[in-house]
């Protein structure tokens, strides 16, 4: 794995569901540490498709380990190359226009959450979305300039297709 890259780490949550005879979902539980081992040739298909999946939405990407540590992080241009907008400048732009100063870093981030949307196989995104971002972010104990900035770039015209 490349270890610049902010797709390095993930979570996989397990939920176990019951369907009644309405075919209404019920939630019994939803275990942080799923287990992965199989018990049948089907169970074992359908966790190793899930795992599949899941590394592919997270975009892990590899890379050359000797190039990687041979080079400076100047070599490799990661220097801003513009200044930030603050977080107050930010919530007073509920949409990107395209002439916003940002980071390579920034830039990185809303192309990274664009290809994880292209990713997405048959997982269906529900955070962030333009229709909810801005309702979820209450719910945060707190805001996060990176939040904020997902919430304006999903909302912008250019982008809206959820």
């Amino acid at each position: 794995m490349n270890p610049t890259s902010r797709n390095n780490c993930f979570e996989l949550y397990g939920f176990d569901i019951l369907v009644d005879d309405n075919y209404k979902p019920w939630v019994l539980e939803v275990n942080v540490l799923p287990s992965l081992s199989s018990s049948s040739p089907f169970d074992k298909r359908i966790k190793t498709m899930l795992i599949c999946d899941t590394l592919t939405l997270v975009g892990i990407r590899g890379y050359d380990k000797q190039k990687f540590h041979s080079q400076t992080t100047e070599l490799l241009g990661l220097a801003p190359f513009a200044q930030s907008m603050t977080l107050s400048e930010l919530r007073q732009k509920p949409r990107l226009t395209g002439s916003e100063q940002m980071t390579r870093d920034e830039v990185e981030m809303l192309m990274d959450l664009d290809e994880e949307f292209m990713r997405r196989g048959n997982f269906q995104r529900i955070f962030p979305l333009a229709s909810n971002a801005s309702f979820y972010e209450q719910f945060f104990d707190t805001k996060r300039y990176q939040n904020a900035l997902c919430a304006a770039f999903l909302t912008s015209p250019q982008h809206i297709r959820d």
